[in-house]
C-alpha cells in the first residue's frame, strides 16, 4: 500500500506536470506567418514587412544558392581553407548563455560534429561567403551599404534548442540543411514575454514552462514557422523567438540594422555575400599570407561578452568593469593594460554619467568592440613572436568607434527634434 506521503508527492508530479508545457501552446490565439513563394521585390519586402514589423517565411528561396547544392560535408572537407580557418563551437544543443565554448578548425568540426553534443555558431568566412548570393529582397544600393550588420552560419547535427531571445537586429535566416520550427511573438507583448535576463533573452525553460507560474504567456500571441531545407524566414526586430532544429541542419542567417523610411529600391550588380561589408562582423577568418597555420582571431567583444563580473550586475560601476576587463586580459595572456585606458574607456561608454554602465550601455560594449573589429590572435606565442598584440590600440580603436557611434546617434536625434 502506498503510503500518504508517497501519493501526495506522486499527486505534487503529476500537477506539476499538468501545470507545465512547451512555449507557444499557452494561447489558444495562435497565427500563421505569411508567406511567398521565393524572394520578393525589395521594395515590398520594405514597405509591407520591415516597416510594419510582420515576418515572413520566403518558400524555397535558398533552393538556388550554390551552398545549397554543393555544401556536402566531405566538399566542405575538402576546400583547402576548412583545414586552417577556425570557428567557434558550443557545448551543449540545449542553448545555455552560461556554457563554455571553444575554437577548432572548421574540417575538425566536419569530422566530430556528428558524434559529440556540439554546434557551431560562427561568422561566415568569406571563402564560404561567396557561395551565398546576396538575397534579392535586400539587394539594393541602402542595404548593403548602410545597414548590413553580421552573416553567421548555424551547424548541427540536429536536435538544438535556443533560449526564447529577441535580437537587436533585423534577421533573415536561410536553412540550407534539415528542418527548424521558430516559435515567435511580436515585440509588442514584451511585458507579456518574461525577458528577465541581461542579452534580451529570458531564463524560462521553453521545453517545461510553468504556466501557473507564468501565466502571462497565456495573453501572448504565438506565431509558428516551420522551415524545411531551403526556406528562408524574415524575423522582425525585437520579435522573441527561439529555434529548434532537427536532422543534420545548417543556416546562415544575415543580420542588418532596422530602418522605416523610404529608400531607392534600385538593384546592385553585387552578386554574393563575399562582396559587401558587414558593419559588426563578428569575425573575420581571412588568412594573412604568413599565417599559414590558421591562428584564430577572436574579436574582444566575444570575452567582453563572457566576462562572468561584467554580466551578474543590472549595473556595473567602474570597478566591476575594470575587473571584468583585466578577467579577459588575463584570459587571453595580453599585456597588462594601465587603469587611465580603462577608465578612458569607462567613461565614454557612461552615456549619462551616473559613474555606471546601464543594460544598454553594457550592450554597446558588445556592439563597439564589433565595429572596431579589432581582432586578437588567440595562437600567443605566434603573436607574440610577430609583436601583433597591442592592447592600446585595441581600446585606441574601440574608443574612436564608440564616440562616432555616440555622435552619429545624437546627429540623429537632433534631426528627429528638428
Amino acid at each position: 500500500m502506498i503510503s500518504v506521503t508517497m501519493q501526495l508527492l506522486l499527486l505534487s508530479i503529476l500537477i506539476t506536470g499538468l501545470s507545465s508545457e512547451r512555449l507557444g501552446v499557452q494561447s489558444g490565439n495562435q497565427k500563421p506567418v505569411p508567406t511567398s513563394n521565393g524572394f520578393i521585390p525589395a521594395e515590398e519586402f520594405h514597405r509591407d514587412y520591415i516597416i510594419p514589423g510582420i515576418p515572413l517565411l520566403f518558400k524555397g528561396a535558398a533552393k538556388k544558392f550554390e551552398a545549397f547544392s554543393k555544401w556536402t560535408d566531405d566538399y566542405l572537407k575538402e576546400l583547402p581553407e576548412s583545414e586552417h580557418t577556425l570557428v567557434q563551437v558550443e557545448y551543449g544543443k540545449k542553448e545555455n548563455r552560461d556554457d563554455p565554448s571553444d575554437v577548432m578548425s572548421f574540417k575538425k568540426f566536419l569530422n566530430i560534429y556528428n558524434k559529440e553534443d556540439i554546434y557551431l555558431v560562427h561568422g561566415v568566412p568569406k571563402f564560404l561567403a561567396r557561395y551565398i548570393p546576396v538575397y534579392d529582397s535586400i539587394n539594393c544600393n541602402y542595404f548593403l551599404n548602410h545597414l548590413l550588420s553580421d552573416m553567421v552560419m548555424w551547424f548541427s547535427s540536429g536536435g538544438t534548442t535556443s533560449v526564447w531571445h529577441t535580437d537587436s537586429y533585423e534577421n533573415i535566416n536561410c536553412l540550407l540543411r534539415g528542418s527548424k520550427e521558430l516559435i515567435m511573438a511580436d515585440k509588442k507583448d514584451v511585458k507579456h514575454t518574461h525577458i528577465d535576463k541581461i542579452g534580451d533573452y529570458s531564463s524560462v525553460d521553453v521545453d517545461n514552462v510553468d504556466i501557473e507560474k507564468y501565466p502571462d504567456f497565456k495573453k501572448v500571441a504565438f506565431y509558428n514557422a516551420s522551415m524545411e531545407a531551403g526556406d528562408c524566414l524574415y524575423i522582425p526586430w525585437k520579435w522573441h523567438h527561439y529555434v529548434k532544429s532537427y536532422g543534420s541542419n545548417l543556416a546562415i542567417n544575415v543580420w542588418f540594422e532596422s530602418y522605416r523610411s523610404p529608400i531607392n529600391y534600385a538593384k546592385t550588380d553585387v552578386k554574393t555575400f563575399d562582396q559587401v561589408h558587414f558593419k559588426y562582423s563578428s569575425v573575420d577568418l581571412d588568412e594573412d599570407e604568413d599565417n599559414t597555420k590558421g591562428d584564430v582571431k577572436v574579436s574582444l567583444h566575444q570575452a567582453v561578452y563572457r566576462a562572468p563580473h561584467l554580466y551578474t550586475h543590472v549595473t556595473a560601476p567602474l570597478a566591476v568593469f575594470t575587473e571584468s576587463v583585466n578577467d579577459v586580459i588575463d584570459e587571453l595572456e595580453l599585456s597588462p593594460v594601465s587603469e587611465d585606458k580603462i577608465k578612458n574607456l569607462f567613461k565614454y561608454l557612461d552615456k549619462n554619467n551616473d559613474s555606471s554602465l546601464d543594460y544598454g550601455e553594457i550592450d554597446d560594449i558588445r556592439r563597439s568592440l564589433d565595429v572596431a573589429e579589432t581582432l586578437v590572435y588567440q595562437k600567443r606565442a605566434w603573436a607574440a613572436n610577430k609583436g601583433l598584440v597591442c592592447p592600446s590600440i585595441v581600446f585606441f580603436i574601440c574608443v574612436v568607434f564608440v564616440v562616432r557611434e555616440i555622435k552619429k546617434q545624437m546627429t540623429t536625434k537632433s534631426q528627429k527634434t528638428d
